[in-house]
């Protein structure tokens, strides 16, 4: 169905009818076309990542006092290891898709706007939205970079790092949930364990956590030192992308509303980004 479709549009690419299996098939292994390469490049990139990382704390162990094997090691070992494990299993449910596996693709986000979203997010189309939006964060808050040495900085540096490193293990925790249904643009089955029992996008909002976390370093040393303009580009970065992922969470919800599952999963967990505190 694939290749019937796509010989359709090459052939006549302005009046090209295609039936709603040929449509069906397009945009499933289009899917899969976009996200194997990048995940796979993304593995291979985070392994030699975490590699370094380990290497480089073998070598500098001994000489390095708390603040330093945390910030220039630890950190950087426990980052790598939680991406290493989320697009591992992003390019396992891309890879394998099979009943016994419970995770066959059911349907594809069906809308222009979903599909815009969702690749912003990625190569090569974040960085056409970086050149317009800006980026402002970081995979780790640089306290010492603005603020120097002191005991304090290199305590908030520390205190900031492990805070995002939390985030981040949330974004893995969710990841690990959806196990070989991990995958983008698809409905591969609902999920309701681990932190979506809670929230239904505990990965969007815990990576925008980490991202307003590295961020807001320098846009406090920004607005200390009166750079407004400067200060304004970095909100204006950071509420950006929020949105975008904010546009990512409401498309890809109304996509996954076409299943009674996930109506009902809808009405069992109201809450999009935080969990209800309850204080009584």
């Amino acid at each position: 169905m694939f290749w019937i479709g796509i010989t359709k549009i090459l052939f006549d690419p302005l009046a090209a009818k295609l039936s709603s299996a040929e449509k069906d098939a397009l945009l499933k292994l289009s899917v899969k076309i976009i996200f194997i390469p990048l995940m796979a490049a993304w593995v291979l990139s985070n392994i030699a990542d975490l590699s370094k990382a380990i290497s480089g704390l073998c070598l500098q162990f001994t000489n390095l006092g708390w603040v330093d094997l945390y910030l220039l090691h630890l950190h950087w070992i426990f980052f790598w290891s939680i991406l290493l494990v989320d697009v591992s299993f992003f390019l396992l449910g891309y890879l394998f898709e099979h009943k016994k596996l419970d995770n066959v693709i059911k349907s594809v986000e069906p809308t222009v706007l979903g599909w815009v979203a969702t690749l912003a997010c990625y190569p090569i189309m974040n960085s056409v939205a970086s050149g317009f939006f800006g980026w402002a964060s970081s995979n780790q808050a640089p306290v010492i970079e603005f603020f120097g040495k002191s005991f304090a900085a290199q305590f908030f540096a520390v205190f900031l790092g492990v805070a995002l490193l939390l985030s981040m293990v949330i974004y893995m925790w969710a990841t690990l949930s959806l196990g070989l249904k991990s995958s983008n643009l698809t409905n591969r089955g609902i999920v309701s364990t681990g932190p979506y029992r809670w929230i239904r996008h505990p990965a969007y909002i815990s990576k925008n956590i980490a991202w307003w976390i590295a961020g807001s370093v320098p846009l406090v040393s920004h607005v200390l030192h009166g750079n407004w303009g400067t200060a304004l580009s970095i909100v204006t970065a950071l509420v950006s992308w929020s949105f975008i992922y904010h546009v990512r969470a409401i498309t890809e919800e109304r996509h996954l509303s076409l299943d009674s599952d996930y109506r009902t999963y809808l009405e069992r967990v109201p809450r999009r980004y935080f969990p209800r505190i309850s204080l009584g």
